[in-house]
């Protein structure tokens, strides 16, 4: 069979067609999804949590439990985040007509028993494996992190009593700053003549700086090899001196729960 007149030419430009476009897509620029979730910015101060891989919004959760728990002791009388979070709906009962002594006393027992499931002791956490404390950030490169490091780390070692440091540092998503790079930024910006001297198995204070992208965080800490690098996973609320005030505050919240109940418990069968 012969070929029809034409055939051989419509293939090459098709060919040629699709070629050119191909081409044409290749020079196109490759735009890479910006992470909007990244909100950290020079100039703040705050506890920079670690997570199971995909479990930030439980951890998020688990850690405003927790941080409720420890700021009824350290904080008595202030309001905590879930008050907050209530504000709102305890200004709408402002125009609610007032209760009488009895129904207000009811209503408080009520509302303790409904508070329950906050009183409960240490627990190894479930989603959140480090707790670490920032006192600033700024921009990682070594001009901004010297300033940084001498308005925090500097004063601590102006003290003329001699104590043993360690430098902790973690790099995250940043492939420039190593950590002979940190050391030797730090070291700039420490006075030149001290007595004090490194210690890497139990230091006295440990110098932490974390750099999570583009971003420079740092803050001088005491106990971090006794508190298990702050892993609450590995961390024993008993063992320390504010875990067993925590326990003592909820053992005697819970004692104030079972008192209540049983005193409405007991107002119940009168009444019967």
């Amino acid at each position: 069979m012969g070929k029809r007149e034409g055939s051989s030419d419509n293939r090459t430009a098709g060919g040629d067609s699709r070629g050119a476009k191909r081409a044409k897509n290749a020079k196109r620029p490759v735009y890479k999804k910006v992470d909007k979730s990244f909100s950290i910015e020079p100039g703040m101060a705050g506890i920079l949590v670690t997570c199971h891989m995909r479990k930030d919004k439980l951890a998020t959760k688990e850690v405003r439990m927790l941080f409720n728990q420890y700021a009824e002791v350290l904080y008595p009388g202030h309001a905590t985040l879930e008050d907050a979070d209530k504000t709102a709906d305890d200004n709408d009962d402002d125009d609610a007509e007032p209760q009488s002594i009895e129904d207000a006393f009811k209503q408080e027992v009520a509302n303790l028993k409904s508070k329950k499931r906050y009183l409960f002791f240490w627990e190894p956490p479930r989603y959140t494996s480090r707790v670490i404390p920032l006192t600033d950030t700024c921009f990682a490169n070594p001009t901004d992190m010297i300033a940084l490091a001498k308005r925090i780390v500097a004063p601590t070692f102006e003290s003329a009593t001699p104590f043993t440091y360690a430098i902790v540092s973690k790099a995250r998503n940043n492939d420039r700053l190593k950590t002979a790079d940190i050391i030797q930024i730090i070291g700039e910006a420490l006075p030149p003549a001290h007595p004090h001297t490194v210690d890497l198995v139990n230091p006295d204070i440990v110098i932490i700086v974390e750099v999570l992208r583009s971003i420079c965080g740092m803050s001088v800490v005491r106990d971090y090899y006794r508190l298990r690098k702050f892993n609450l996973e590995n961390l024993d609320g008993a063992t320390t001196e504010l875990g067993v005030k925590l326990a003592k505050s909820q053992a005697e919240k819970a004692a104030k729960v079972a008192s209540a109940s049983a005193s409405a418990d007991a107002e119940d069968g009168q009444e019967e």
